[in-house]
């Protein structure tokens, strides 16, 4: 055998047959499990129930990328703030640099 050359052996990308075999396997569990998950949820407790689909939520819903914080292209300078009691007044206070500056 060649030191670092490939001589035999499977082609790449050609599963091994045995994993093959266990996926299969694993495969038809799953399935026949999913046609009982709804009985089995109910009988759980709330609390074992919701672990339970905090677990599988990865397998259902792609995680989410963070998104980056932008600095803002200016500073800001001017911005209001509304302040809303039970009575739905609305008290409007700006801030600006000019009143600051004056």
């Amino acid at each position: 055998m060649a030191i670092g050359v490939k001589t035999g052996g499977r082609t790449a990308g050609t599963e091994n047959k045995t994993t093959k075999e266990i996926r299969a396997v694993l495969k038809e569990i799953i399935n026949d499990e999913l046609l009982n998950i709804e009985s089995l949820l109910c009988k759980l407790q709330p609390k074992e129930r919701l672990e339970l689909v905090i677990k599988l939520m990865p397998f259902v819903l792609p995680k989410l990328a963070p998104e980056p914080i932008e600095k803002p292209k200016e500073d800001i300078k001017e911005f209001q703030i509304v302040v809303v009691d039970n009575s739905n007044k609305h008290l409007y206070l700006n801030k600006s640099e000019k009143s600051e500056s004056e």
